[in-house]
């Protein structure tokens, strides 16, 4: 069996930040408390850097401990205590801003029309809110920043989102590896930016959010509104404490105008997603591709425990949902409002319900196809709490005539005995009965149903990767992406099982 150290994508994100040993014309800047004054390129607080433009490429900038328990907090009213801005390395040479012995940053950080540079090692948060009360995230990219790297930093504790990605912001984005975005009040990284270099002719994927651990935050741990980005190799556990509604990684737009690339085109994978929480509403995904988002592929991802669906695609159309694992989800027993609401995996739309009301003005009813052309293939999705199937699809998206979706081959099994598959107001409790719901919809192959063991469903996360099968399934799977490593870095080779996030090699 042959492992690869990084799982490869066939659409790789340009490299952001390249950077050896120290070039022999780059300074070093020092922020410290007890720096003399007048002395060259020192600093006694982060605010007094005011000429990020003095900076060359190359240079490093490093950030001491303040000498307080309080750490760095800004002297200037409600700006933020380290502020980026006109900063400018180069490819070769990036401006590196680098903690020494994790230095709190209280009052957060932004950069502002800056590019080429790299944050690391710190400690940032933000306690406070903003004049009309609300919260503030802990760092902020904003106003053309493009080419920046953020890694192995801890970014926590913020009255708003943990990292904060505007609209406004450039391409060439990378958060992560190595950081800890943990109990920030709202989403623990919020992309409102499309990840493309808008320069270029062709839109391709550019900027990512990967290696991460994402937990505890108030609402999403993942909230996605932006085009061609890749979220991946991330550990996304236990968000959503603070409001109904959360996913762990969720794609969303408010608007669904033509043309507009508001969340489509994102590579969502190999993330292991777990134990979201959502007790006062309908949601508490691991992951969900929400209204409006198209040409997505979400593939390997591993998904249990979270209160609501492992995996769910509502009015959106055109994605791809292949090689997931979704195992134990649907733990959330007391759903008063949506019973319904309860699967592995999910894919739905209501036509008399959206978030746009231009789509019709009139009684804001999605048109045909809005939910269509979604492929469901080669995904391990095992059922466990009673009365929840391992899929469920509504009235509206398997409307044959409405939203024409392809659905399987996929591996369903159930642990306590209920059904498989729900499709509109039929049930099927085995393979064959899937099969009959579904080929409408068909895309390949027929449902394999059996019960599965794995390798150790108490350990789940890497590096034990606990949800990889015991055992060869009586069949082997496949799925458009087949081809790539699954979330262990395994690569394929002739005779593994293709269902889920993990192959399986007989013995």
């Amino acid at each position: 069996m042959k492992h690869v150290r990084q799982p490869l994508w066939a659409a790789a994100v340009a490299c952001l930040a390249l950077w050896g040993s120290p070039l022999a014309w780059a300074a070093t800047w020092e922020i410290r408390p007890d720096c003399a004054p007048g002395a060259p390129r020192c600093l006694n607080h982060p605010q007094r850097l005011t000429q990020w433009q003095s900076v060359a490429p190359g240079d490093e900038v490093l950030i001491h401990p303040s000498g307080t328990e309080a750490g760095w907090v800004s002297q200037l009213g409600g700006a933020t205590v380290l502020h980026i801005e006109n900063a400018q390395g180069t490819a070769q040479a990036p401006i590196v801003v680098r903690g020494v012995g994790l230095p709190k940053l209280v009052h957060g950080a932004n950069l502002t029309r800056s590019g080429h540079v790299v944050l690391q090692d710190l400690d940032i948060t933000e306690q406070r809110r903003g004049p009309d009360g609300s919260g503030r995230p802990a760092l902020t990219l904003q106003g053309g920043t493009r080419h920046v790297q953020i890694f192995n930093s801890h970014v926590h504790h913020a009255t708003g989102s943990g990292v904060h990605v505007s609209a406004d912001a450039g391409a060439f984005l990378r958060v992560g590896p190595g950081n800890r975005i943990t109990q920030n009040g709202q989403h623990g990284v919020a992309v409102s930016a499309p990840g493309f270099d808008r320069a270029l002719p062709a839109p391709a994927v550019s900027s990512e959010i990967t290696g991460n651990q994402i937990v505890g935050n108030g609402l999403h741990g993942v909230e996605l509104s932006g085009s061609y980005w890749r979220v991946s190799q991330n550990q996304v556990l236990q968000n959503g404490w603070s409001q109904g509604g959360t996913s762990g990684i969720h794609l969303f737009s408010r608007t669904d105008t033509p043309g507009a690339l508001d969340c489509d085109r994102n590579e969502v994978v190999y993330n292991t997603v777990a134990l979201q929480i959502d007790r006062t509403a309908y949601d508490g995904n691991g992951l969900q591709v929400d209204h409006f988002c198209d040409h997505n592929i979400l593939a390997f991802n591993v998904a249990w425990l979270n209160d609501g669906a492992g995996l769910s695609v509502v009015a959106a159309r055109g994605n791809v949902v292949a090689h997931n694992t979704l195992v134990a989800n649907a733990q959330d027993v007391n759903r008063a409002n949506s019973p319904a609401l309860r699967a592995e995996l999910i894919l739905a739309s209501w036509p008399d319900f959206c978030w746009n009301p231009h789509v019709d003005a009139a009684s804001c009813r999605l048109p045909t196809g809005r939910a269509s052309d979604n492929l469901v293939i080669g995904n391990l999705l095992q059922a466990t709490q009673p009365g929840v199937p391992a899929v469920w699809v509504n009235d509206d998206a398997a409307d044959p005539v409405r939203n024409r979706n392809k659905f399987g081959p996929n591996l369903l099994g159930h642990v306590a005995g209920g059904p498989l598959l729900n499709w509109a107001a039929a049930q099927a409790s085995d393979a064959r009965g899937v099969d009959l719901l579904t080929q409408g919809s068909a895309d390949a192959g027929v449902a394999l149903a059996e019960h599965v063991a794995f390798v150790d469903a108490a350990n789940p996360m890497p590096p034990r990767h606990g949800l990889r099968l015991q055992a060869m399934p009586s069949r082997v799977g496949w799925g458009p992406l087949s081809n790539l490593p699954d979330a262990a870095g395994v690569l394929p080779a002739k005779g593994m099982s293709g269902w889920g996030a993990y192959y399986f090699a007989p013995r």
